[in-house]
């Protein structure tokens, strides 16, 4: 399902991963809780350059439709490095890349 997302910007699994955040947001919290706004995890401007476009974005456009009055904020996070593919990376180097891979616009 995963490798589809990151390949295709119109891969049905998007709706259907979408469909099964909105449940387990749902049942893990209440309307209360939750945020007005949903934040998708920025790519790398590299790596969005390669791909064309960002799947976590895909996935947010289709959640919020799952969960009505919500925004999506596509502006205040940017990654600030570059790091190598996620599956070339054990555990502890994952981990590690993720320290200072974000900031705040």
């Amino acid at each position: 399902m995963i490798k589809r997302i990151k390949a295709d910007r119109h891969a049905p699994e998007l709706k259907q991963l979408a469909g099964l955040l909105a449940e387990t947001i749902g049942a893990k919290c209440g309307p209360e809780v939750l945020s007005d706004t949903i934040i998708p995890v920025p790519l790398h401007w590299f790596k969005q350059l390669r791909r064309g476009f960002n799947q976590s974005y895909g996935i947010v456009q289709q959640l919020s439709l799952k969960l009505p009055q919500r925004t999506i904020d596509n502006h205040s996070l940017k990654r600030t490095g570059y790091a190598r593919a996620q599956h070339l990376q054990d555990k502890q180097q994952r981990l590690r890349s993720m320290l200072e891979a974000f900031c705040v616009n």
